[in-house]
C-alpha cells in the first residue's frame, strides 16, 4: 500500500504495516521437542516403618491397581528381609524396587543382593556411598540384581562417569539436583548414548517441581516407566490443577502452555497470612 505526500509532484511512499507480536503457546514438552509418549509411569512409594504398616500399604497400592512398588531398605539386614518379604507376599507378582540410600558397605550391598534375588527385585538403587562411583561399579559386577544410581549422579559429569565405568544399569537423577530442565534435557542424552535409562528422581516439593518433571518425562526418548512423584508427601500442595495423581501408575500428558498447572490462590493467602503473623 502506498500514500501520496502534501505536494502533487512528490513521489508516492509506502504505509509500513503495524507489526503485533504474536504468540503461540505451548505445553513445555512441545517446547523441548514433543511427547515421545501419551503419558508417564509413576512408581508406588510404599509408607510406614514396620513390616506390618508395609504391608498394609502394599496390600492398598496393590488393591488401587498400582504396577510398581519402592521400598526404602539399609535398616539393617534382618529388618530389610522380613520388610521385602512381607512387601513381596502382598504385592504377589508386581515389580518390587528397592533403595539401599546409600546403607551398605561393598561387601554388605553383596551379601544383601544375593540374599534378595529370591524376592524378585526390579533393582536396587545406590546401593552403596555416593562419592565412590568404582564401589557402585564393584557391586554390579558381583551380582545378579540390577543396580541403580541415585545420589552417585548429581552433575552432568557424575552422569558421563557413571556411564563410562559401567557402574549403574540406570540412572536416576531429577532438575532439582542436575540444575532445572535443559541440564535434565543434557543427562539423558549422556544416558542415552550409553544405552541407559533415565529414572525421575523427585524430591520432597510441590506440584510445581512436579509438572516440571512430568514435561521432562513425556519430552525424553530413554525414559524408564516407574518415575518417583512424590507432591503427595506435603500436608498441602500449593497446585490446584491439573490432578497429579497418577492412575494404575500412569499420569497422562498435560495439554494447557507452559508447566500446565494453577495455583491454589487459597492455601498461597493463607501462607502470607500466617508467615506476616510470624515476623
Amino acid at each position: 500500500m502506498t500514500a501520496r505526500s502534501g505536494s502533487a509532484n512528490a513521489r508516492w511512499r509506502p504505509i509500513r504495516p503495524v507489526r503485533r507480536p504474536f504468540f503461540i503457546a505451548l505445553p513445555v514438552h512441545q517446547l523441548l521437542g514433543g511427547a515421545h509418549r501419551k503419558a508417564v509411569g509413576y512408581f508406588y512409594f510404599l509408607q510406614g516403618e514396620t513390616a506390618e504398616e508395609l504391608a498394609r500399604d502394599a496390600a492398598a497400592g496393590r488393591a488401587r491397581g498400582e504396577r510398581v512398588f519402592y521400598l526404602k531398605v539399609g535398616r539393617g539386614e534382618k529388618t530389610d528381609l522380613e520388610i521385602t518379604a512381607a512387601v513381596r507376599r502382598e504385592i504377589g507378582d508386581a515389580r518390587l524396587r528397592l533403595d539401599a540410600n546409600e546403607g551398605w558397605s561393598v561387601h554388605d550391598a553383596i551379601n544383601m543382593c544375593r540374599k534378595l534375588e529370591k524376592y524378585d527385585i526390579e533393582f536396587i538403587e545406590q546401593p552403596t556411598v555416593s562419592w565412590s562411583i568404582p564401589a557402585m561399579a564393584h557391586v554390579r559386577e558381583k551380582v545378579g540384581i540390577p543396580i541403580v544410581a541415585d545420589q552417585a549422579a548429581f552433575t552432568l559429569y557424575d552422569v558421563y562417569e557413571i556411564c563410562r565405568q559401567r557402574a549403574a544399569d540406570m540412572i536416576c537423577i531429577g532438575p532439582r539436583e542436575i540444575g532445572g530442565i535443559q541440564p535434565m534435557m543434557k543427562a539423558a542424552a549422556v544416558a542415552e548414548a550409553a544405552g541407559l535409562k533415565i529414572c525421575i528422581h523427585s524430591s520432597f516439593t510441590t506440584g510445581i517441581t512436579t509438572c516440571a518433571e512430568h514435561h521432562i518425562g513425556l519430552a525424553i526418548p530413554n525414559l524408564d516407566d516407574g518415575n518417583q512423584i512424590m507432591w503427595q508427601l506435603v500436608q498441602k500442595d500449593i497446585v490446584s490443577s491439573p490432578d497429579l495423581a497418577p492412575r494404575n501408575g500412569w499420569l497422562d500428558a498435560f495439554k494447557k502452555p507452559g508447566l500446565g498447572f494453577q495455583l491454589a490462590e487459597d492455601l498461597i493467602a493463607d501462607g502470607e497470612r500466617r508467615f506476616a503473623a510470624s515476623r
